[in-house]
């Protein structure tokens, strides 16, 4: 059992610790209740006076013995967080890596991110008479993508940062449903403030009422669309053991331009 977890500067009250050890047993240590210990000091007290119940038990039954309720379960999930994250460093596996190392390594994504922008080209190309024919869709589909993949990578990020410190163990389907479900109110609500303020501005910027709504509609879905695929991508990502921090931001961002674009051009098409 490892024992310096315990930070060094960490004191507490030393309390009855189990019917093993009496207070008979402690009493020559203890003395005062109110005396304070340092952590290796309570284990020297443990295997001193013999208490086998302490000095075989799991480090995390350790802490409950010793200390307060409250901070024992602190400690016990800092243990945890720390664990998790000695086992998760990809910072300082990228840290120790060379830059050609590190450049062959995205590269595979942004080639991929560079084919998926290419079925972008062409279904811009598709309607290219809807284009032409409200030439200010070409002014808003820079806004459109612009802002949903932003909110696709802001979510993106928050499930990254999520995986890395432990919070969102990939592995608990409970948990991946929270933070999908959370980012999808929080993608809905982002939507409706932007498309509806979008859906304005182009409404009066074209003189147009329809063409307002097309816009807003489109930025609405595009929003929500983006939220969802920028929380699942780093989960995807880990189950398949890639760096979702290098695979994550470039995939994310090339399918948020095909179907916001898309769904930008295939409404306007219809209703414009």
């Amino acid at each position: 059992m490892s024992y310096n977890t315990f930070g060094a500067d960490r004191h507490n009250d030393l309390p009855k610790i189990s019917t093993t050890c009496t207070d008979e047993t402690l009493s020559p240590l203890v003395g005062n209740k109110s005396a304070l210990y340092e952590a290796d000091e309570v284990v020297s007290i443990s295997d001193s006076f013999l208490c086998p119940s302490l000095s075989h038990q799991t480090e995390t039954s350790f802490l409950y013995s010793i200390l307060p309720q409250c901070d024992a379960e602190v400690a016990s999930r800092i243990m945890n967080r720390i664990e998790h994250l000695a086992n998760r460093d990809d910072a300082a596996r990228l840290e120790t890596m060379a830059f050609y190392t590190i450049a062959i390594r995205r590269l595979p994504a942004i080639m991929i991110t560079l084919l998926l922008e290419m079925f972008v080209v062409g279904f811009i190309d598709l309607h290219r008479d809807t284009i032409v024919h409200h030439a200010l869709i070409a002014s808003f589909l820079p806004a459109i993508s612009s802002v949903s993949t932003n909110i696709g990578l802001q979510s993106s990020t928050s499930t990254m940062r999520a995986l890395a410190t432990g919070h969102a163990p990939n592995t608990n389907p409970n948990t991946v449903f929270r933070f999908v479900f959370k980012e999808l109110c929080s993608a809905t609500f982002t939507a409706l403030l932007c498309g509806v303020l979008i859906g304005v501005i182009g409404g009066l910027w074209d003189d147009n009422f329809r063409f307002g709504m097309v816009t807003g509609v489109s930025m609405i879905f595009s929003t929500m669309l983006a939220g969802i695929l920028g929380t699942l991508a780093p989960f995807f990502f880990t189950k398949l053991r890639f760096d979702p921090a290098l695979m994550a931001g470039p995939f994310e961002t090339a399918f948020q331009d095909m179907t916001g674009m898309g769904i930008y051009l295939v409404i306007a098409s219809i209703y414009l």
